[in-house]
């Protein structure tokens, strides 16, 4: 094997287990598997195509490399391949920034109104779909939101409302009650959300000084598995903003 060779393995292997190491060490583990998975195997992309890069440049080059080049070498084709990578991620839209939407809704005056990326916030969900989001009052602690959402149908093929409204109450559920609130979902009714038949509830989640109120309702496009929600933290602020919530979502197009 040739000393190139030797030198590239060698960075790459101790580059990804430092990198490893750092990464835990700081971050902590991730929360899931799959995140896990998806961190080294970014590293370990990272630590070896900075080693096959050095490694092809010291071959061509015509004196041997000593250890010290080599190392710094490759630190630099490092710094330099997430700079590369950092920059192709700031180019594109962030999750969260303005977008043409898949659907438009009016408005009433007095709400402050984003269109947003993706179903929901996590960046697994870019590119599925879109939202509206609304928010009355302050900003940081709005009196109520509203959000209206679209989220593409797979081969625009059509979903069962039903399934995927006990899904979806489902998740919104324990997602709350991991934070410890108590949950009740009311029965659910039929409602539009546009000039589309859907579903509805309400699902209340109560903390130790906290009451959340959040109306729910889906429905299906020809393209879309279209949501909307108003929530709230009190019946009073949830009864005062539904009059606007339901205008805004029986104006989605």
């Amino acid at each position: 094997m040739k000393i190139h060779t030797r030198q590239a393995i060698a960075c790459s292997v101790v580059a990804f287990a430092l990198a490893c190491g750092a990464l835990f060490a700081f971050l902590g583990a991730p929360a899931s598997a799959e995140g896990a998975g998806e961190a080294m195997g970014r590293l370990f992309a990272l630590t070896g195509l900075a080693g096959l890069v050095c490694g092809w440049v010291a071959a061509k080059s015509p004196r041997l490399w000593s250890w010290p080049k080599f190392v710094g070498a490759y630190a630099l084709t490092c710094v330099l391949i997430l700079a590369l990578t950092a920059h192709s991620y700031a180019v594109q839209p962030a999750s969260g920034n303005a977008v043409g939407p898949d659907f438009t809704a009016k408005w009433p005056t007095r709400w402050t109104v984003q269109h947003l990326d993706g179903i929901s916030s996590d960046p697994r969900a870019r590119g599925l779909g879109s939202r509206e989001r609304g928010v009355f009052g302050d900003a940081k602690a709005p009196d109520a939101m509203i959000e209206v959402g679209c989220m593409h149908l797979v081969d625009g093929k059509p979903v069962k409302l039903a399934e995927e409204f006990e899904r979806i109450l489902s998740g919104v559920s324990k997602g709350y009650e991991d934070k410890g609130y108590v949950v009740s979902i009311s029965k659910r009714y039929f409602t539009h959300v546009g000039t589309y038949d859907g579903l509805a509830a309400t699902l209340v989640a109560v903390g130790e000084d906290t009451e959340l109120i959040q109306g729910l309702s889906i429905a299906q496009s020809a393209t879309c598995l279209l949501t909307s929600s108003l929530s709230s933290r009190s019946k009073a602020q949830y009864e005062a903003n539904l009059g606007a919530y339901l205008d805004v979502k029986l104006s989605v197009r």
